[in-house]
């Protein structure tokens, strides 16, 4: 008799999350519109919704990265967080309405 599903699922995350994994665990609630748009974005690309979440980081970070200076690039790279980096308390959400993040209806 092969193995069940359970156990494989417990041997793939013994192999890939936490210490000395290579995956994460996320967790997230978004709006429905955004993950239908997540689903599309991924069926279109062939690809999982990790990975589609995967392409878009990086995207998003090789633009950023590139409009930074070598400096700000540095300062994207430090082990301080942006928050503790910056004078003002509004976040770059707030200031750039890039996403609906801070949306609360």
């Amino acid at each position: 008799m092969g193995i069940s599903n359970a156990e494989k699922q417990r041997r793939f995350r013994a192999r890939n999350l936490g210490s000395g994994g290579s995956y994460e665990r996320l967790t997230a609630v978004i709006p429905i519109a955004t993950k239908r748009q997540l689903e599309r974005l991924a069926s279109h690309y062939s690809c999982t919704l990790a990975g589609m979440i995967g392409m878009l980081v990086h995207e998003r970070t090789l633009s950023l990265l590139n409009s930074l200076s070598e400096v700000e690039q540095e300062e994207f790279y430090s082990e301080t967080p942006v928050h503790q980096r910056r004078e003002s308390d509004q976040s770059l959400c707030d200031t750039n309405n890039c996403c609906d993040c801070n949306d609360k209806s």
